[in-house]
């Protein structure tokens, strides 16, 4: 008689991977809301008035009201910023920019990310510089501060931000704590000190901000700024830093 063959032992199931939670959705109307006028301040006072002539062909960035930019995640735990462009899009809109709620921490990652994907968005989908973080798309990051492919902000960069921001609404900080850390980025505010480590001296930027009796604002690496705005046709005048409190006066 033969014998029965052994059962095999039955192997363990492997466990689902955890899917993020999504971001919680009362805050999402607040962090639209500052992502959309810093959009706007971008493009109107540093991207489209700042791009290199020889680049000039190639840029055209969609108008706040062609675009969504939103607090959300990127659709990969790699990606700090997302930027979607092409067929499928919201009707009417050309661009959808979404940013990791990681970055809404600080405005200086929050509005660093946002920057990156706005340079997408004025190259467009099919750019292979843009797609590659190359190129034109490294050199128009670069020629703003924002260098190594659009990721690393100096300090030229980040003076020119800490600028915008004074400009805009309140930051709505929400980082989003229910994300899985051993998923997240780990992201470190750009300019802030490690932990043990003493801050850096602050550093004076090149940028200089101009402003003209219509409001158009101009920032300008020179302290000799002779130029007229062709809306109101008048003479940009230099624009005093304002003062901190416990410091002294100094220049944008």
């Amino acid at each position: 008689m033969a014998k029965p063959k052994p059962s095999k032992p039955s192997k363990p199931k492997p466990k689902p991977k955890p899917k993020p939670k999504p971001a919680p959705e009362i805050a999402a109307p607040h962090q639209q809301f500052y992502a959309h006028e810093a959009y706007q301040a971008i493009a109107e006072h540093i991207l489209t008035p700042n791009i290199p002539e020889e680049h000039a062909g190639s840029w055209t960035l969609p108008s706040i009201d062609k675009v969504i930019v939103s607090y959300g995640w990127a659709g990969s735990t790699n990606n700090r910023g997302v930027c979607i462009m092409g067929p499928g899009m919201v009707e009417g809109k050309e661009a959808l920019i979404f940013i990791r709620p990681e970055d809404w921490a600080h405005h200086r990652q929050m509005l660093t990310v946002l920057f990156h994907e706005m340079v997408h968005a004025g190259l467009g989908v099919e750019n292979e510089d843009s797609a590659n973080h190359v190129g034109i798309f490294d050199a128009i990051c670069s020629s703003h501060g924002l260098t190594k492919g659009g990721r690393v902000p100096n300090d030229e960069f980040l003076e020119m931000i800490d600028d915008i921001a004074a400009d805009l609404p309140p930051f709505p900080a929400a980082p989003y704590e229910g994300w899985d850390e051993n998923q997240a980025v780990v992201v470190v505010v750009p300019g802030d000190p490690k932990p043990g480590q003493a801050p850096r001296p602050p550093q004076a930027g090149r940028l200089r901000k101009w402003q003209c009796d219509c409001g158009v604002i101009a920032r300008v690496a020179s302290d000799d700024f002779d130029a007229m705005c062709q809306r109101c046709h008048t003479k940009f005048k230099f624009v005093p830093k304002k003062p901190k409190e416990g410091g002294e006066n100094g220049e944008s």
